[in-house]
């Protein structure tokens, strides 16, 4: 199974005017907390910028509109190519298209964010949930070299480097038999208890 990512958090507007939007969305007013937000975007600066994300969530999340949503923050990247929530608004694009269905995308997605964030908390994460789309598709190699991005940037977060290394070894396995088999022996020993010990056993049993 394709592990989600973990939701995008954008920091929190203080300003009178979010904080009615804030309070509108919380009431199901989510036509009103667009316009207030809206009409936030349109003062520009950090609010601006804020406001502009906040409206795409609010189409995905209060209208059901995720294409809407993804096309509000690809403009948002276009028009603040470096801005505050940038690395906020990449893991919104790529959650948003694996919802969707749209896993092409979300590699594409994907692998330019490894490659434009080397060092982002958040680049094991992304890795690993590429490696599992290429794994469904059968792009086997890419999908190693994927898991061996996030195995290399999880700095100690199990839950990642867990299903990386079990998942990595699967893929090796459907190449070549011995490999495989002994990647999953590696997995086993790294992670005896592991979320994936079962499968693991089982596959080297079988």
């Amino acid at each position: 199974a394709i592990a989600p990512l973990p939701g995008a958090a954008a920091p929190v507007d203080s300003t009178p005017l979010a904080i009615q939007a804030r309070s509108a969305r919380a009431a199901g007013d989510t036509h009103r907390a667009l316009g207030l937000y809206r009409a936030l975007s349109e003062k520009g600066g950090a609010a601006g910028e804020n406001a502009e994300y906040e409206i795409a969530r609010l189409l995905r999340d209060g209208l059901n509109q995720p294409r809407e949503a993804v096309s509000a923050w690809l403009l948002y990247r276009a028009q603040h190519p470096r801005g505050l929530l940038r690395i906020e608004t990449d893991i919104s694009v790529i959650e948003t298209l694996v919802a969707m269905g749209d896993k092409t995308a979300a590699v594409a997605e994907g692998t330019d964010f490894m490659r434009r964030y080397p060092d982002s908390e958040r680049r094991a994460e992304v890795a690993r949930l590429a490696g599992d789309l290429l794994s469904e598709r059968g792009s086997c190699q890419d999908a190693v070299a994927a898991y061996d991005v996030a195995l290399g940037s999880s700095q100690g977060r199990r839950e990642v480097s867990d299903g990386s290394s079990f998942h990595r070894a699967v893929c090796l396995l459907r190449a070549d038999r011995d490999v495989g088999l002994a990647a999953l022996r590696s997995y086993l020993a790294a992670f005896p208890f592991g979320g994936y010990s079962g499968q693991a056993q089982r596959l080297i049993d079988g």
